[in-house]
């Protein structure tokens, strides 16, 4: 080897390899150290000692050409590929066939990211790599002059083999119990810390807890390479990779501070890095709170686990077979992803409730309809913790029970929808065949909103509403069990003795109707009865408790007789006996305090005709009619010829009683 005068050079190798399950590709890089001077004319060469698959030791040769005053000096790099080979690195020896000083060098063996195709054709998740660590030492030999040996060996190094753990696949999904739900999953790949997994943080609301606290329910798997991706090498004696400790970190926070804390471990079946869990290791435990939480607290878990493992290798250093290595624990990674409740005790409210607003909280439309087609319409909910998750609405027939009516299970119609929804419109079926088959009755339509703290279970108001549905029944009239009549001053009938002048003096007509007109529908099936609480019960804000048709129909009992809630009268005279009067002249006038009768104030005289006209309305706006006639005569009855008759002779007298006694 030639030394340039005045310069002394240090040298580093630092030999790169990518293997695969057939394909090795092999780079070797030589670095200079240019703190001191040096300079060499010929080449460096390399042997490599490779294990083959089949045990056999075979060597490999390349080498660096320092022909160029550029290579091999200070500061200097080059690169070579070595031929190809398939097995075990064993050993490198470093030779120089120059004259002079040899240089100073260490061998560092590490994963070629750059030229590897390999690393294009495995998957990322299944991504490994076999390392022949540096030998003990040969650092610190960077710097130092190494003199040759007799056959110009300027060092030669025996590579310690480990196997590397460069993935890392923890998939974390978890949820708390209680009714509230949180789910965080993340699958990474962590390759040589060049890729880091993200932790991820789930927000929640709750609004209870059961008697024993919340359960913490979460599931941790390790995924390693298939044997495909990595085929077991014959240096493998045994291995496993998978979880080897997972736990639970929990505190509840009010108002900043923490107000209790706890862990809870899961090594359910014994988990350690002797005896990892390969499969998925599902930890479900209950967190023993002692403090009731309060309204706005925030309840914080932090799930976590490891996974790890260990690999025993073949030694076969030795003269004859091998022997197995101590196990190698790996160090692993630990995954933690923390989840936090809000206690959310407060229910949604409407607008109109806490506030001035002039959103209906819900429109059912018409409150007495004939028509199958309901919309429904809402707005103005809010919640201002966990916000609205949901809306449900349901739709009961009523029964009568008692004096009451109530909602009849199950509900004929319903469903859920977002919050972003705020209309439905039902449409009845009216042929029976479906489960919204309705007949005519008397609904409610219960509107619940629901915050995220469900769902299910989250924390909800109800809104009530009532309608009326009727598309066939009539108002009748009862002929022949209960008639009208006009009372006279004496007796009933058709003949009317009392007068009235057109001052109002005298006696007024008073017309009677009992049970004369009726709906039959409404008042064997109770159709306008109160109507009792919902279950659970819903507060007076939220529902209609009192008004009556035609405003709207609330829970309120509608005031009627035998389903009539309207009597209205018309009346009109002639002295024609009647023959005139051949319809009302419609001056209708409302019969108060639903009686079935009236006092009208008709002037009239001897000979007059009187008719009165009666109308009898349902709720649903169907209307009978019915009129009563009576004749004016006031005029006293007067005597003018008396005489005694016998046997169709008139006009006799008689002169005592025994004449009067034979005419008998």
């Amino acid at each position: 080897m030639d030394v340039t005068k005045g310069k002394q050079v240090f040298w580093a190798l630092l030999i790169l390899l990518v293997t695969a399950e057939e394909t090795f590709a092999s780079r070797v890089t030589i670095r200079t150290h240019g703190d001191l001077w040096a300079g060499t004319d010929s080449d460096i060469d390399l042997t490599l000692s490779v294990i083959s698959l089949s045990g056999s030791t075979r060597h490999i040769g390349c080498n660096f050409p320092c022909e160029r005053s550029d290579w091999c000096e200070a500061l200097s790099e080059d690169t070579t590929p070595c031929n190809d080979f398939n097995g075990i690195l064993k050993s490198v020896a470093v030779k120089n066939s120059g004259g002079g000083t040899g240089p100073s060098w260490r061998v560092d063996w590490g994963k070629d990211f750059t030229v590897s195709s390999v690393r294009r054709r495995m998957p990322r998740s299944s991504l490994c790599e076999d390392l022949c660590l540096p030998y003990v030492g040969s650092e610190t030999e960077a710097g130092v002059s190494t003199v040759k040996g007799i056959d110009s060996t300027l060092k030669s190094v025996d590579c310690i083999h480990r196997s590397c753990v460069v993935i890392s696949v923890l998939q974390l999904p978890y949820r708390e119990g209680s009714g509230v739900s949180a789910g965080a999953k993340t699958s990474g790949v962590e390759e040589a810390s060049i890729h880091s997994i993200t932790k991820l943080d789930t927000g929640g609301v709750v609004n209870e807890l059961v008697d024993h606290g919340p359960k913490a329910e979460w599931e941790t798997s390790f995924q390693g390479p298939s044997s495909t991706d990595w085929p077991r090498q014959y240096y493998i004696d045994d291995h496993r990779i998978g979880v080897i400790s997972a736990a639970v970190d929990w505190w509840l926070g009010r108002d900043g501070t923490n107000v209790m804390d706890g862990t809870v471990r899961c090594l359910d079946g014994g988990i350690s890095k002797d005896s990892p869990k390969t499969s998925m290791h599902d930890c479900k435990k209950n967190v023993n709170m002692t403090v009731k939480p309060q309204h706005g607290d925030r309840l914080y878990f932090r799930v976590k686990s490891r996974n790890g493992g260990y690999v025993k290798i073949r030694n076969y250093d030795g003269t004859s077979n091998y022997i197995v290595n101590p196990p190698v624990y790996f160090s692993g990674r630990e995954i933690a992803h923390t989840a936090h409740f809000t206690f959310d005790l407060n229910p949604p409210y409407h607008c109109s409730v806490l506030g001035s607003c002039t959103d209906n909280m819900l429109d059912r439309g018409t409150a007495i309809t004939k028509d199958a087609h309901i919309n429904l319409h809402w707005s103005g909910w809010r919640d201002d913790d966990s916000g609205i998750s949901e809306y449900e609405y349901e739709v009961f027939m009523l029964a009568s029970t008692g004096e009451y009516l109530q909602e009849r299970q199950p509900a004929i119609a319903g469903g859920k929808i977002g919050p972003n929804v705020t209309e439905m419109s039902i449409v009845f079926n009216e042929t029976g065949n479906d489960k919204c088959h309705i007949i005519p009755g008397v609904y409610s339509i219960v509107l619940t909103v629901e915050d995220s703290c469900g769902p299910d279970n989250g924390n909800f108001i109800s809104a009530r509403r009532f309608l009326i549905f009727d598309n066939n029944s009539t108002v009748e009239v009862d002929t022949s069990g209960h008639s009208m009549w006009v009372d006279s001053g004496a007796s009933s009938s058709t003949w009317l003795t009392d007068l009235q002048d057109s001052s109002g003096h005298w006696h007024k007509v008073v017309v009677k109707w009992p049970g004369h007109f009726y709906n039959h529908l409404h008042h064997h099936n109770k159709f306008l009865n109160p109507i009792k609480d919902h279950h659970p019960p819903i507060s007076s804000e939220y529902e209609e408790r009192t008004g009556i048709p035609p405003e709207t129909r609330s829970r309120e009992e509608i005031p009627n007789v035998n389903g009539i809630v309207l009597f209205q009268t018309d009346w009109a005279v002639d002295h024609e006996g009647g023959r005139s009067l051949t319809g009302p002249p419609g001056n209708w006038a409302n019969v108060t305090d639903m009686v079935e009768q009236q006092a009208l104030d008709i002037p009239r005289q001897d000979g007059d005709t009187i008719r009165v006209w009666i109308r009898a309305y349902d709720v649903m706006g169907n209307v009978a009619e019915d009129n009563v006639t009576v004749h004016v005569d006031s005029s006293p009855p007067t005597v003018e010829d008396v005489s005694l008759s016998h046997h169709e002779i008139t006009g006799l007298a008689v002169h005592n009683s025994e004449d009067l006694f034979d005419m008998k």
